[in-house]
């Protein structure tokens, strides 16, 4: 009797995370929050709250999105709750950014959107 011994197969390699996002905070005459990289929707749920607990304090709030690859609809969603609770606190909500379609799904979502400066290339 013969046994033939086949190799086991190979596992897939594991495939490559998305590029991790990032938040940078910088307080002065208004709290600029930067946002970078694709922000998945518990991405959104944290910031979220971050940004509702400036927006209660009365703060004025800049939210960069120069460097954000994709927001999704769960993104575009929750910053125009956060721009409502904005202006029914007497905050301010101002969001920024370069890219086009991002702009348009932020316009069409009822979102004023600041031009900011174009990100490097």
């Amino acid at each position: 009797m013969t046994h033939v011994h086949e190799p086991a197969p190979r596992p897939a390699p594991p495939s490559r995370p998305s590029p991790p996002s990032s938040l940078e905070i910088e307080i002065g005459s208004r709290t600029t929050i930067r946002l970078a990289g694709e922000l998945d929707p518990a991405d959104i749920a944290d910031t979220r709250k971050l940004l509702a607990a400036y927006v209660r304090a009365g703060t004025t709030i800049a939210v960069d999105l120069t460097a954000v690859a994709v927001i999704g609809p769960h993104g575009v969603a929750a910053l125009a709750e956060l721009a409502d609770l904005a202006h029914r606190q007497g905050s301010v909500l101002e969001v920024i950014a370069t890219d086009a379609p991002m702009r348009q799904a932020l316009t069409d979502a009822g979102l004023t959107i600041e031009p900011g400066s174009p990100p490097d290339p």
